[in-house]
């Protein structure tokens, strides 16, 4: 496997991950065979790095560890963000928490 990251690095995770980003994302990773084997995912910070993992179409893990939509600066995205959570949270096999009782409840 390619150790060099592409799509996003360690700036864009905390600061900015557009739509574009999660499509393009799949569209380099989906089709290979090491992030094909993978049972899970999880996320702990930011949480939202979470959106990026949707397509695989893999159990999802997330522990916001602080505000869970850390990386979602503009209201667009932070809105996107509400909207995949929700459905992230609705399947079954998905965990939400968070490590605090604050950011559960501002999850909320």
């Amino acid at each position: 496997m390619d150790s060099t990251l592409q799509v996003i690095d360690g700036r864009s995770v905390h600061q900015y991950i557009g739509y574009n980003d999660v499509e393009e994302f799949y569209a380099v990773y989906g089709g290979q065979a090491e992030w094909q084997s993978v049972d899970a995912f999880v996320c702990l910070h930011p949480a939202a790095t979470c959106e990026l993992f949707v397509p695989f179409n893999r159990t999802i893990i997330i522990v916001a560890t602080t505000r869970y939509d850390n990386g979602r600066v503009a209201v667009r995205d932070w809105k996107r963000w509400n909207d995949r959570l929700a459905r992230i949270g609705a399947d079954d096999r998905n965990v939400i928490a968070a490590n605090n009782h604050y950011d559960v409840e501002y999850m909320r």
